[in-house]
């Protein structure tokens, strides 16, 4: 881990351990709830296979990276310090269009249609 000016500690990451580790999703279907992990490089394709024969939506999905921002409270300073946060970003909400975990994976693979539908009043 280091350390920068800042004061905050980043989790030092790679390709190699990004394609490892794959993501946690949190699925959703009605009133159902379930949480899987999605193993290797193909995880995002994995996912929206599994929620696509399954009915699944995707209601987050977290990466060992995201999990480390999320324990230090890092998100809104990180949106912050980059800028993120003029870019729709708000710390107050789960999810943001364009900075999310959930939109930037989904987003890769362009399957944003797989994101739960939240109303915006909660």
């Amino acid at each position: 881990m280091s350390r920068h000016a800042d004061g905050v500690t980043y989790l030092p990451v790679n390709g190699e351990s990004r394609s490892r580790d794959g993501v946690i999703a949190t699925l959703v279907r009605g009133a159902e709830v379930e949480s899987r992990h999605f193993p290797g490089p193909a995880a995002s394709e994995s996912l929206a296979a599994y929620c696509d024969k399954h009915g699944w939506r995707v209601r987050t999905i977290s990466t060992p990276q995201s999990i480390y921002r999320d324990l230090q409270g890092t998100r809104e300073h990180l949106a912050n310090v980059t800028g993120r946060a003029e870019a729709g970003f708000d710390a107050g909400r789960r999810r943001s269009r364009h900075t999310s975990v959930e939109a930037m994976s989904l987003g890769g693979i362009k399957r944003t249609d797989l994101l739960e539908i939240q109303d915006s009043a909660a």
